[in-house]
């Protein structure tokens, strides 16, 4: 436990080439977690956190996990940190309709491929809800087309990763997801095209 001490999670936010840290044991408790998120925040060089056997309650597990993924908005997903792996916290990061796993060798790891399955795992998530041009609507400023061509050109682009990122057992039910989620969008938008010339 730090007892509200910054200097730990200070150097974490600043140090420049900080890139493995173990924090194994050490009693940090959930007013740690969320020191240690603001620093994961700012930090784009720390690429594994040891953090097992510590006292972090589910508050604290997410308070870590939204620094890993923020799904409030689609730029809140890319600012999150996509470079660090957390070793030893037992929980999963979403990357499909099912999950894959925080933790990864640092061989097999990518932060772009990372992040772009969080990305993508947004939007198959809003899919199913049918809420894609609403939630881009209001992300944008209500200027969505605009933004047409570059939003299917990131689906396509996002899609291979999520689907590497996916275990067996989900793949199969993947196939499709891409191609629903670009006709919700054309179907949404060429819906309020044809409400603006009738109106």
């Amino acid at each position: 436990m730090t007892a509200g001490q910054s200097t730990l999670f200070d150097i974490i936010k600043l140090h420049p080439n900080l890139v493995c840290l173990r924090l194994d044991h050490n009693h940090l408790n959930d007013e740690d977690a969320i020191h240690l998120a603001g620093a994961l925040r700012y930090n784009r060089t720390l690429e594994t956190l040891w953090l097992r056997g510590n006292r972090f309650t589910r508050m604290g597990e997410d308070v870590l996990k939204k620094v890993m993924y923020d799904d409030s908005s689609l730029n809140a997903v890319a600012d999150s940190n996509h470079v660090c792996i957390i070793e030893g916290m037992g929980f999963h990061l979403p990357g499909g309709s099912g999950y894959y796993y925080v933790r990864r060798t640092r061989k097999d790891y990518d932060p772009k491929q990372s992040r772009a399955r969080k990305i993508f795992h947004l939007l198959s998530q809003r899919n199913k809800q049918g809420t894609n041009a609403h939630h881009l609507e209001a992300e944008m400023g209500g200027d969505t087309l605009k933004v047409v061509p570059l939003a299917l050109a990131a689906i396509q682009f996002y899609e291979m990763p999520w689907i590497r990122g996916l275990r067996g057992a989900d793949k199969p039910g993947a196939v499709g997801v891409k191609l629903s989620i670009m006709y919700e969008l054309v179907r949404s938008w060429n819906v309020t095209i044809l409400d603006i010339h009738n109106n």
